[in-house]
């Protein structure tokens, strides 16, 4: 809150900052030895909701992008880096529904995205879904997100569950719980129900919670704050 409300003067300290240092950029400001190409690669999530990995994957390929093996994507070699080479992708070597693209390689204006076609969703994000359904080889009839916002393990339980059945998701700050909807009805998880609400003050024996077969359970929001990330 207090970033929000203090925005444009934080916004103007830096282009002070930027100013007095000769920055042409925000990188400009970091120590030499951060200014490094992003070691990570690009994870991104294939929505099934609205396509299909196959029909992602040609899409793809259809743009140019060259479907190579993770192993040449995960490469610190610098014929593989996206600066060097054709752009390129590869499927994830244990989520089926993840593809893998090159560090630094930037799809925040691609129209696969812009079509919630695909997620951008790093990796770690993307496992307790798939634990929680085997794969997608699990199917509930009601399933539960306990801390559901900003939405993206919600939408992949949906797809998950091949948008059948139905997903209660809980958030307990109502901000948090409109840019939930959002994401769900930008994700097409029409399976979807938010509810405002704590999970902790959920009684599993009466209502809608009575019904729950399976809980996604995941506090800290994996992937957040990992020294990768830093």
């Amino acid at each position: 809150r207090a970033i929000k409300e203090n925005g444009a003067r934080l916004r103007e300290a830096l282009e002070t900052m930027k100013a007095m240092h000769g920055a042409t950029s925000h990188e400009d400001l970091l120590p030499e030895s951060q200014r490094a190409v992003d070691p990570l690669p690009r994870y991104v999530r294939v929505n099934t909701l609205k396509t299909s990995v196959q029909q992602a994957v040609a899409a793809l390929q259809g743009e140019g992008h060259e479907l190579r093996s993770v192993h040449d994507i995960l490469s610190p070699h610098p014929e593989n880096n996206k600066a060097n080479a054709r752009p390129c992708f590869a499927h994830d070597d244990t989520l089926p529904d993840v593809l893998v693209f090159p560090r630094g390689t930037d799809l925040h204006a691609h129209s696969l995205i812009a079509q919630a076609h695909l997620r951008m969703q790093d990796k770690a994000s993307c496992l307790p879904a798939h634990v929680l359904t085997n794969g997608g080889k699990l199917h509930f009839n009601v399933a539960l997100d306990a801390c559901a916002a900003p939405g993206n393990k919600t939408t992949q339980l949906s797809a998950l569950m091949g948008g059948h059945g139905s997903v209660i998701a809980l958030e307990l700050d109502r901000v948090r719980a409109q840019t939930l909807r959002e994401t769900v009805a930008v994700m097409g998880a029409e399976n979807v129900r938010v509810t405002v609400q704590d999970f902790l003050q959920t009684d599993p024996r009466s209502g809608p919670y009575s019904a729950v077969e399976a809980v996604l359970l995941d506090p800290s929001c994996s992937g957040t704050g990992i020294p990768g990330r830093e």
